[in-house]
């Protein structure tokens, strides 16, 4: 019989949280680039696609919303909030 108090058990079982961070940036001053944008909307395809990643497991900053203290907001508040051993967390950067 299986006793589903097992920490071993539980842990091998629980449910893994998936989140990514993904920031793109083509509007910079003095260098601006093209295609940070479209290098985000397909790494968010792929996390969907390949990783079953879902639309409200990916947070998107781009341009002007990409500030310091934003991608630094997210990464505290959201990315690793509450993140456990087994989640798959990532921030990607364009």
């Amino acid at each position: 019989m299986l006793d589903w108090h097992d920490d071993d058990l539980a842990e091998e079982y629980s449910v893994v949280t998936n989140r990514a961070l993904l920031v793109g940036i083509n509007q910079y001053r003095d260098a601006p680039l093209r295609g940070c944008i479209n290098d985000v909307a397909d790494v968010r395809d792929f996390l969907s696609n390949a990783y079953n990643f879902l639309a409200e497991d990916i947070r998107v900053l781009l341009d002007s919303a990409a500030t310091s203290a934003n991608i630094k907001q997210h990464l505290r508040s959201w990315l690793t909030r509450d993140a456990a051993a087994n989640d798959l967390t990532a921030a990607f950067d364009f």
